[in-house]
């Protein structure tokens, strides 16, 4: 007799995965699209076609492969994590909601509790993710990563001295360097730079070498005067045009007065700009060809400030004022008059909370007032 296997017990390897990983995945993938033509739907099958979909960046029909392994078999608790994950990063809030909170119904647990904490507070419902997040703490007392949410959730409300404190918590249980991170972020945004130098000390010291650790470092030192330490992790952070920090990081320089020539600044930003587009990024993509004309000396600062303003009038998207600021910073007494006056009309609620800091001190304005959780 023929050796036959279920459906519902076959899971394929991915083979040569080290040899072209992507290849393997898409003819596993055609396998098990073959399996289900021919024998019907499987809910081990679909859930392990949407984890090889999500692998490939393919996250709208990972979900769907997921919901339809769900549909099949409502009580897999394992498919329900995984959509849930995959829906609070997408952006599918409301099948999140459900997935995190029946995995909490079935076993209460840590994880659960913070993935339906991100949830709510991605909806801005910061009270039940408050609660949401000392339930996870309930659950596991030693969760370094329970006080981190909770830092990051007091952080978005502008509660600076709390998340300093909960990411105070974190580190004593583990020492990490995105803790050490945020904590530098959260002392920044409370104006503590001193103290947020000595954490980037330890973040650097834990082995963090991403670009914002630069990009912050950056910030860091020049608000404290170093303005040669600025310039070099500024560079270092312009070295990855891929991220969403090195068009700032070419506009900071500029305000240090280390870069050689405007010719030099334009190409970086082009460089940014092109790399940015690449990868889609949106974060640059309203200010940097400005940025690069007024540096070739193509249009003035006012001009430079009224096409910044021009497709978002009040700031609303963020992008606006963080180079408007960048460009001030750079710029003579005039012109940091006139960019000052616009910053102060500008709703900066969208705007990183580094950013509102630092333009809140500028401008002498208190601008970064907690937001109440009701």
């Amino acid at each position: 007799m023929a050796n036959t296997q279920s459906s519902e017990t076959t899971e394929y390897p991915l083979k040569e995965m080290s040899h072209n990983p992507r290849n393997a995945i898409e003819r596993t993938i055609a396998r098990i699209s073959s399996r289900l033509a021919r024998d019907g739907p499987s809910p081990r099958l679909l859930c392990q076609k949407a984890r090889l979909l999500e692998k490939l960046g393919r996250l709208s029909d990972a979900f769907d492969n997921y919901s339809a392994a769900i549909a099949l078999n409502v009580d897999d608790a394992k498919c329900r994590s995984l959509r849930a994950w995959l829906g609070l990063s997408i952006g599918r809030y409301a099948l999140a909601l459900e997935d995190f909170t029946y995995l909490i119904h079935r076993r209460e647990a840590c994880r659960s509790y913070l993935g339906r904490a991100r949830v709510y507070r991605e909806m801005h419902l910061y009270q039940e993710a408050q609660k949401d997040i000392f339930a996870a703490m309930r659950c596991d007392t030693a969760s370094s990563i329970a006080h981190y949410e909770l830092a990051q959730l007091y952080l978005e409300i502008h509660r600076f001295d709390d998340a300093v404190c909960e990411l105070t918590h974190a580190l004593a249980i583990e020492r990490k360097s995105s803790y050490y991170y945020a904590r530098a972020f959260a002392k920044c945004c409370t104006r503590s730079f001193p103290s947020a130098a000595v954490d980037l000390d330890c973040c650097e010291s834990t082995g963090a070498a991403r670009a914002e650790y630069f990009w912050l470092g950056g910030i860091v030192a020049y608000r404290l005067g170093d303005q040669c330490l600025a310039h070099d992790r500024f560079v270092t952070a312009m070295s990855d045009t891929r991220s969403r920090y090195a068009a700032e990081c070419v506009l900071w320089c500029h305000c240090v007065g280390q870069l050689a020539s405007k010719n030099e600044r334009s190409e970086w930003l082009l460089e940014v700009a092109d790399a940015g587009t690449q990868r889609s990024f949106d974060v640059v993509e309203s200010w940097h060809s400005i940025v690069a004309r007024e540096f070739l000396g193509l249009t003035t600062l006012s001009d430079a400030v009224l096409h910044l303003l021009s497709d978002d009038p009040h700031g609303v998207n963020g992008t606006a004022p963080v180079g408007l600021l960048l460009l001030w910073l750079g710029s003579n007494d005039l012109s940091r008059e006139t960019a000052g006056n616009v910053l102060r009309s500008l709703d900066l609620t969208q705007v990183d909370s580094i950013y509102r800091s630092i333009i809140a001190s500028y401008l002498d304005e208190d601008r970064t007032r907690p937001v109440s959780i009701r």
